[in-house]
Parts: C-alpha cells; structure tokens; sequence
C-alpha cells in the first residue's frame, strides 16, 4: 500500500479552509477521509525482493544480462553515460550515469570481491552522487543488481514510484507489478556505490495496468472526492445556519 503524495493532502486541507464542522460530523467524516487519503496509491502494487539469481527468477523470466559490454576501464562524467545492452535484445538499451551534486562521475573498473575481479562502474564517494540507471522506453518490472560500496557502508536503492530499499551488498532482485523507468543505487560519504551486474527480465506478477496507466489519476480522484464532501457539508452548513449531525 501506497501513502497519497503530499499534494493531495494539502489540496483537500486548502480547499476546506473556513469550513466549520460539528463534532459528531468529524467524528464520522475524519476516519472515512484518511481511509480515501491512504487508498489514493495503488492498493494491489507489489515489489519482492531476492538476494539470489534463482529466488529471482521465481518471480520473473527471460532474464537478459545487460552488463557484458562494460570495461575494465573508462570515465563517463556527462549525462551521456554508458549504454549497457545485450546484442540478442538491441533495442533495450540501459543508460547509467553518475548524477553528483550539479556535475557527473561515473568511472568503470574492476572490483574485487571474494577473489575475482569484475567489470564494474563506481559513482561519487561524496555523499551526494548515485550512480543512476534509466530503463529502456516503457519501463521495466524486473531487474537484478549486484551490487557493493568501496567501504563496506550501507546501500540504498531507489525506484522511480518512491520505493526505497537498503540491501545488502550482493545480488538484489526486484520483481514488480508495475513498471518503473529508473532507479538509483547511493551510499554514504567516503565511499563509492559499485554496480558489477545488471540483467532484466519480465514480472511474473500480476500487473497493475491501472498504475502504470496513470499512477497519480486515481489519487487526484480520491482526494477531490474527500474535499469535495468536506466543502458540501460546510456549505449545507452555511446555507441552512443549522449544524451537520
């Protein structure tokens, strides 16, 4: 479940200003509009989360690695970035940069982990800079990530709907119902976010067509229909100058 982004609630309380209500009023309306408030996202979104290929896989197919063209060795400071494709799929193509603050940086190396070195790409160790991943056109709903930092500190992952995730460093997969056009892999200070793999595949899941349609169009609907009662009864209220029981 999804919270209704701050926009609609300010509406709904700008748009009642003035409007006096009974006590019982409230006490009936209050929970009827938070429930519509909190309803606004898409009730039936889903993301699940696995730390391995095979979990993944149970919630996705057709995986395709994306990551193969990336070199040992390269820099990448524009908002170009890298294209990562796989020659059996030309037209998904992957971008990555390195957003930092006003300027870029997005380097590829090897990274070194449990004896092997692999092809990675490493963003800003400031603080402030991701290392970002736009999906090919449309949007996709599942992905998998391996994924470190240079200092061992944590790792935060955020998707174009709002959702944040704080893996372990490692393998993450995401299966989703609903399609998501980018997202951001960042860490802490004195440290640099390190993506070593990337592949898609589709969800397995049941889509959320309605979402991915307009993810904001039903949270505008609910939200006018809560103010809307509220300005109903204040005006009833005003009209009659008798109190709404």
């Amino acid at each position: 479940m999804q919270f209704a982004p701050a926009p609609f609630f300010f509406a709904i309380v700008n748009s009642v200003q003035g409007v006096s209500l009974s006590m019982s009023s409230r006490r009936v309306l209050l929970p009827f509009i938070l429930g519509l408030i909190v309803f606004v996202g898409d009730a039936g979104a889903t993301a699940i989360t696995s730390t391995s290929f095979a979990g993944w896989l149970q919630n996705a197919s057709g995986a395709v690695d994306v990551f193969g063209n990336v070199p040992t060795s390269g820099t990448y400071n524009s908002s170009s970035g890298i294209s990562l494709s796989n020659a059996s799929h030309p037209t998904a193509v992957f971008i990555a940069t390195g957003p930092d603050n006003g300027s870029w940086q997005l380097t590829a190396g090897l990274y070194t982990a449990s004896g092997h070195n692999y092809p990675s790409l490493f963003g800003a160790s400031d603080g402030r800079g991701n290392i970002t991943v736009s999906t090919p056109a449309g949007g996709e709903n599942a992905v998998l990530l391996s994924l470190a930092t240079t200092a061992s500190t944590p790792i935060t992952v955020t998707l174009s709907d709002g959702e944040s995730f704080t893996p372990a460093a490692g393998v993450f997969g995401l299966s989703l119902s609903h399609d998501v056009t980018w997202l951001t892999i960042s860490t802490t200070s004195g440290s640099k976010p390190v993506v070593d793999d990337l592949e898609f595949a589709t969800s397995t899941l049941t889509q959320d067509a309605a979402q991915q349609a307009s993810p904001s169009a039903e949270g505008a609907t609910f939200a006018l229909i809560a103010g809307g009662l509220l300005i109903l009864i204040g005006g009833r209220r005003k009209l009659f100058n008798t109190p709404v029981e």
